[in-house]
């Protein structure tokens, strides 16, 4: 992916989240017919509003989500129109990788849409809070072995005879 601004950045993270809306719309009705022809409809409309759209993102990025949808449309006809199971497992995989992608896209969109300062004092915000749970947990630990390794002691005594039962 080549570098945008964050205008960019903003309109690809809108229109990928509006696709990913759209594919829980269908996963949602895909064993309903004339739901997924409605769904199918409102693809085909969102289709032609974004390639009439004048979106501040470049020719490559439009056009890589132009052919993400039309191929979501195909998924949805596939899953419509068919009566094999094979052919609806293979147009209900299709679908679930197509989600996946998007869910990655939006990830690494929100990502870069960070500014760099955030991004180091998050990781520095973690690297302190794993420091101090990884303390506590010895800390824990420690008190844990003491109380068990008196207890052992004491059980070693009663039943070496040494110490009466309480």
């Amino acid at each position: 992916m080549e570098v945008h601004n964050e205008a960019e950045y903003k309109e690809l993270l809108f229109l990928n989240k509006r696709l990913l809306i759209f594919t829980d719309m269908v996963n949602s009705v895909k064993d309903n017919v004339k739901a997924l022809k409605c769904c199918e409809k409102l693809i085909k409309i969102e289709l032609g509003s974004l390639k009439k759209s004048k979106t501040p993102i470049s020719d490559e990025e439009l056009n890589a989500l132009i052919w993400r949808y039309k191929d979501f449309k195909d998924i949805v006809k596939r899953l419509r129109k068919t009566n094999d199971a094979s052919v609806y497992g293979k147009a209900a995989s299709d679908l679930d990788n197509l989600v996946k992608k998007t869910l990655e896209e939006i990830a690494d969109l929100e990502e870069n849409l960070l500014p760099p300062e955030e991004k180091e004092e998050k990781v520095s915000d973690l690297a302190a809070s794993a420091k101090e749970i990884a303390s506590k947990i010895g800390a824990a630990a420690k008190k844990v072995g003491s109380a068990v390794g008196g207890q052992v002691e004491k059980l070693k005594k009663m039943l070496a005879g040494g110490e009466d039962c309480e």
